[in-house]
């Protein structure tokens, strides 16, 4: 029976397959999806309302739906897996809590960033421009501003490091040779997704993306 439950079990293996995917998947596409949405911030407010006024009317709510049910099974998933090691790569039981305690404070980031704007359009005389300049107040203040440094950090972490390990989970390496090579691309990546995502942050708190 104990040979279910160790390393390369089937139980134990598809259960990181699916907890991995459920994860990167739905991560991937929210983060590249999410920075596509606000770029349109950077040439005028109006055509970032259209923007978000045609994904409203076209892709909302199935979208949202689909990307909660798979962040809930990730989640759920997390929750039951051990923080013990998995696999013999993964020695540094640093990096597996830092991983975990990334996870919920990404959750957690996640639901202040939606809780920030949603609640604003609820009303019947309330539009998409209520949570642009949500977006242009909020960010004004040294406060929210750090929120969301930290927060895009954080969530750009768990990103980098979970493909890290979904590449493992996936069996697409099995060195530590080549699980260095994934985490400099992860890193490559991970970088560049944060870079972009904090230039936009800085169009909205001054005005000027970071970069210029």
């Amino acid at each position: 029976m104990n040979r279910w439950f160790c390393w390369g079990s089937p139980i134990r293996f598809n259960v990181k397959r699916l907890h991995s995917f459920s994860g990167i998947l739905p991560l991937s596409v929210y983060l590249i999806y999410h920075l596509w949405v606000n770029w349109a911030a950077l040439y005028s407010r109006e055509r970032w309302v259209d923007r978000v006024t045609w994904i409203e009317s076209h892709c909302e709510p199935t979208v949202e739906i689909l990307f909660f049910l798979s962040l809930t099974l990730h989640v759920f998933l997390g929750l039951g897996r051990k923080i013990e090691s998995d696999h013999p790569l993964f020695v540094s039981t640093s990096l597996r809590r830092i991983q975990r305690t990334t996870g919920f404070a990404s959750l957690l980031f996640i639901g202040l960033h939606l809780f920030h704007l949603w609640p604003l359009r609820s009303g019947p005389q309330q539009t998409v421009r209520d949570s642009y300049a949500a977006l242009w107040s909020g960010l004004s203040e040294p406060g929210c501003l750090a929120l969301y440094l930290v927060g895009i950090t954080v969530v750009y972490f768990h990103f980098a490091h979970g493909l890290s390990r979904a590449a493992v989970s996936w069996g697409l390496i099995s060195s530590e040779r080549s699980l260095r090579a994934v985490y400099y691309a992860v890193s490559v990546v991970g970088i560049g997704l944060w870079g972009l995502t904090l230039h936009l942050l800085g169009h909205f708190a001054t005005g000027q993306g970071l970069f210029g």
